[in-house]
């Protein structure tokens, strides 16, 4: 299996530092870039051409509209919104739009590690908490 290229797209320093940890010690996934607002999600997704994308959009930093921009300009790439909150009406728009998955910040490791390899796959991936 070749390597999944992800990048992260959150706000909050410790919680970007922790997923990035958590995918360094994953076999075959690579964080191949990373930013805290969405001024410039689509442009750097353009550009690195990453494979998944990993996104908190419940920020004050990242929208819904971001994940759609994302979506819209690069569809080849595998989009998992993971947030605080499980908003229905959101989460619902997101499903319809072509989400490959969500989960929720408190998800366990295997699940966060799961969304992107079952993403990569084609499949579409929800933590528990959501379905």
């Amino acid at each position: 299996m070749n390597s999944i290229k992800l990048f992260i797209a959150e706000n909050n320093y410790l919680f970007k530092q922790g997923l990035r940890k958590v995918f360094e010690e994953t076999p075959n996934i690579d964080v191949v870039g990373e930013c805290a607002t969405g001024e410039t999600l689509a442009t750097d997704i353009h550009k690195i051409e990453p494979d998944a994308l990993i996104i908190n959009y419940a920020t004050a930093d990242f929208s819904v509209g971001d994940v759609l921009a994302v979506m819209k300009s690069s569809p080849a790439v595998k989009v998992i919104g993971i947030t605080s909150e499980c908003k229905v009406d959101q989460i619902k728009q997101l499903v319809k739009s072509g989400i490959s998955g969500h989960l929720m910040n408190d998800c366990d490791h295997d699940e966060i590690v799961d969304s992107i390899l079952c993403s990569a796959k084609g499949e579409r991936f929800f933590c528990g908490k959501i379905l």
